[in-house]
């Protein structure tokens, strides 16, 4: 049977307009973890991922993101955020070369991309203790910086409701290469801050 070439393994398998539910999946459906990340000077890093990953390629993307690893699951406790937020801790000093606090770090929800078969993203927020100037700083010694291009940062300082919106606005209204890790990151980061008075 010939296999169409420009359909991934997912939409291959998945071949209805539908999400299959997890039991029937034909695929390993690991857990994705993703971190938007604020910086003491107010700003909201991005990446610019480079052509050397298998994802997202070329696009603008989260701060940071990855997998759930058996290595992330070390600790022997029920309570989820303290397992997963292992995961995230890890991909952002990796691609980034910062180390976030669990203490700052806040879950914001989850989604499944439909783009990838239904793959489960966790979404999590954290503010930093560094500038981004610092953070520039850092990538040059993050072990996997070869992913990122370049780090983008977006103004999302604000004193009041209303500045805060046109700061998201003016976000939303470039026209960005972005891919969903970004743009569900950055809505998900929105509700956040509005729902707790940014």
């Amino acid at each position: 049977q010939i296999i169409d070439k420009n359909k991934t393994i997912r939409e291959y398998l998945h071949d209805s307009n539908k999400l299959p539910k997890y039991k029937k999946s034909k695929l390993a459906n690991h857990i994705g973890v993703v971190c938007m990340v604020e910086t003491a000077d107010g700003y909201l890093i991005a990446q610019k991922r480079s052509n050397k990953v298998a994802n997202n390629a070329n696009t603008l993307s989260s701060s940071s993101s990855g997998t759930v690893e058996d290595i992330d699951l070390v600790e022997k406790d029920t309570n989820f955020f303290k397992n997963i937020f292992n995961s995230i801790k890890r991909e952002t000093f990796y691609e980034i070369g910062i180390t976030i606090e669990a203490k700052k770090t806040i879950f914001m929800g989850g989604i499944r991309d439909y783009k990838r078969g239904g793959l489960t993203d966790f979404y999590f927020y954290t503010k930093i203790n560094y500038n981004f100037s610092d953070v520039i700083k850092t990538l040059k010694n993050a072990p996997e910086n070869f992913e990122t291009d370049q780090l983008v940062k977006f103004n999302i300082s604000a004193s009041n409701k209303e500045e805060f919106i046109y700061n998201i606005k003016e976000i939303l209204l470039r026209k960005l290469n972005s891919n969903i890790t970004f743009d569900a990151g950055l809505l998900l980061y929105t509700k956040y801050k509005l729902e707790n008075n940014f």
